[in-house]
């Protein structure tokens, strides 16, 4: 797991902090370490603080946006409640071979002011045949909702 803290608006380069190892909630306890610092040394980007994890496969349905902010807050306000929370793929972070094709998307994404949508259901092959054809004919098509965490194939 990589946890990233940033500030939109900001020149700030992530750098690369010491390793931890540990369980879950020292995990847990320690990305609440890195966010408290964040929001001491970076309080002029106060409003536009967002976390970023990088999840291998086997963590990518960990609710990191559930964790707390403050473990010894009374609340317990999630992550998500208080940031811009941001999960990605380690694995789809490091096929340097698919980066490319999401550069495009993501940039034609950014420049449409579309608000197309396609749904599809995992029962409903011709609905994903559909997805999957709109997904190549169209680069603008970029944001990908599921209603339930996907099935981990062997």
């Amino acid at each position: 797991m990589f946890v990233t803290v940033a500030a939109t608006n900001a020149t700030i380069n992530p750098m690369r902090g010491r390793d931890f190892v540990g369980d879950m909630d020292q995990v847990r306890n320690q990305v609440a370490l890195i966010v408290e610092w964040a929001e001491a040394d970076w309080v002029q980007y106060a409003k536009t603080i967002r976390l970023e994890f990088v999840l291998s496969t086997e963590l990518i349905n960990l609710p990191v946006d559930q964790w707390s902010a403050d473990p010894d807050d009374v609340t317990r306000m999630p992550l998500g409640v208080r940031y811009h929370v941001v999960v990605r793929s380690l694995q789809l972070k490091l096929a340097r071979d698919r980066h490319r094709q999401w550069r495009i998307r993501w940039d034609s994404m950014m420049d449409s002011k579309s608000g197309v949508v396609v749904r599809a259901g995992a029962d409903d092959p011709q609905s994903l045949r559909a997805l999957a054809a709109t997904l190549v004919r169209d680069p603008g098509q970029g944001i990908l909702v599921l209603d339930e965490a996907p099935i981990r194939v062997a």
